[in-house]
């Protein structure tokens, strides 16, 4: 069994939703780990992320993410790195009427 931050490492994470409507949200979140320095040199990563996601009817809805990274581990690397990811989905799901007679 392990432990997502390791050996003598500490890390928490947190997030907050704030529901629009039954088929609607938004969420932020936050996340940090700490690598214990005598465990292969150490190293910290923080994340914060936020998400959103829209019924826009009955058929369509519209979700996206975006999340900014921030870390360093000095056995990867010397220097603070940082990334961002971001992501957009569009749901469609058709109403056939299969068994309802049309």
């Amino acid at each position: 069994m392990g432990n997502w931050v390791g050996r003598a490492g500490r890390g928490g994470q947190g997030w907050l939703t704030y529901w629009l409507s039954p088929r609607s949200s938004v969420q932020a979140g936050y996340r940090l780990q700490e690598v214990s320095p005598p465990f292969l040199g150490g190293g910290r990563l923080v994340d914060w992320s936020a998400k959103a996601d829209f019924a826009l009817n009955s058929s369509i809805e519209v979700s996206g993410r975006v999340q900014y990274e921030q870390w360093r581990f000095p056995m990867l690397s010397a220097a603070r790195a940082s990334d961002v990811t971001a992501s957009a989905q569009i749901t469609f799901r058709p109403r056939w009427g299969v068994g309802n007679g049309k």
